[in-house]
């Protein structure tokens, strides 16, 4: 077995695991300017990653290529990304993250599994097929358990911005506009989500009345049925839309490496992480600008502003661990290094939650005991049902 591969996809899922933690104490608002910010920490971590491999490794003049087979993964990646906050919004965290995260992993390991022969994507060989499919059951298994699991709620943060930031989130309140429910990006990568509210009391329950205001949507006890109905047709749209564009983000990856490797030229993921880091940040620019612009014209508001630095420094993160994961593709195949990456970090995160005594009470430690065996097993049997590197 490729234990270069493992280490990898290890590597990746960890990373990915403790993506949010810097974010966790600050307000992210309605997810437009954070997600702006990340990948723009993205971007510079991927052009960082390429001059370090470069001038520090090779002692060369770094070369800046592009590819357009990274573009379209960035751009499959972000807008992922950019839905799954709505998404939640929507439909809950139990059910909205859970349909989210299925559909991913079922996505990009069928893809690998079965190959797409449109686009010329060949399947994954594998050793023993059957012994890896019923590892992957296993492991959407092992998530519905995790998402069931209550952790303890904490309490609301003290927001972090300035004394203007904070008269803007007033007056947007008092016109109606911008995104006031905000989601904690670390608790939502751990299966929990909470509303984190302001200093103020009476701020507070304002915020609460005008949760959906983004989304041009009133408050639930005023929602009419229809709107409720379009709600839950929508929510499960985009817990589709959402899965299956992060499941293919790592196709065109394999298509690029198999076409590398054609032609006998060299196909190291460091080359391609930065193409596909430049697809996620002109992508989310762009939700950006229409989300605003979107703003401005209904609502006649703007997107408050989250902390810079986190989201940043979760960017870092996100670059550092999406080149071990396609390293791990490049190893292990695409069915088995997505696999094993797209768990895994819900995993990592869930450990986390319980070493920090959010998860408590003998049923709700049990059920995370289940889904950890659960998850161990089926990576076991993924590994040992991949065999050889593909």
């Amino acid at each position: 077995m490729a234990v270069d591969g493992y280490v990898s996809a290890i590597g990746a899922a960890l990373l990915f695991g403790i993506q949010y933690v810097p974010v966790k104490k600050y307000e992210t608002y309605d997810g437009s300017v954070f997600q702006f910010f990340l990948c723009c920490g993205a971007l510079f971590a991927a052009f960082a990653i390429v001059l370090v491999r470069e001038l520090v490794m090779y002692h060369t003049i770094p070369t800046l290529n592009i590819v357009s087979p990274g573009l379209l993964g960035g751009f499959f990646w972000a807008v992922s990304n950019a839905m799954v906050i709505p998404l939640v919004k929507m439909l809950g965290l139990g059910v909205g993250f859970s349909m989210y995260h299925v559909v991913n992993l079922v996505t990009g390991y069928c893809t690998g599994r079965f190959g797409l022969p449109f686009v010329g994507l060949a399947p994954d060989k594998a050793e023993h097929p059957g012994l890896r499919d019923g590892g992957v059951m296993l492991l959407v298994v092992s998530f519905a358990l995790l998402v069931i699991v209550e952790p303890e709620e904490e309490k609301p943060p003290s927001l972090h911005c300035s004394s203007v930031q904070n008269n803007e989130q007033a007056a947007n309140v008092e016109e109606g506009g911008g995104l006031q429910w905000n989601v904690d990006a670390a608790q939502l990568n751990g299966s929990i989500v909470s509303a984190a509210g302001s200093t103020d009391a009476v701020r507070r329950s304002m915020l609460r009345a005008t949760s959906a205001a983004s989304f041009g949507l009133p408050p639930k006890d005023e929602q009419a049925p229809q709107r409720r109905i379009a709600r839950r047709l929508l929510g499960p749209f985009l817990a589709l839309a959402a899965g299956v564009t992060c499941g293919l983000n790592a196709v065109p990856f394999t298509l690029w490496k198999t076409s590398q490797a054609e032609k006998g030229l060299s196909h190291d993921p460091v080359v391609y992480v930065l193409s596909q880091s430049l697809g996620v940040w002109f992508t989310s620019l762009f939700i950006y600008l229409l989300w605003s612009l979107g703003l401005k014209l209904v609502r006649r508001s703007k997107p408050l502003h989250s902390a810079l630095r986190p989201a940043l420094i979760a960017g870092f993160i996100w670059a550092a661990g999406n080149m071990l994961m396609l390293s791990g593709i490049d190893s292990l195949g695409l069915a088995t290094g997505y696999a094993l990456d797209a768990v895994g970090p819900v995993l990592v995160a869930s450990v986390i939650s319980a070493a920090l005594g959010e998860i408590r009470g003998k049923k709700q430690l049990t059920i995370f005991g289940m889904a950890v065996g659960l998850e161990s097993l089926g990576v076991i049997m993924v590994a040992v049902g991949n065999g050889k590197s593909n």
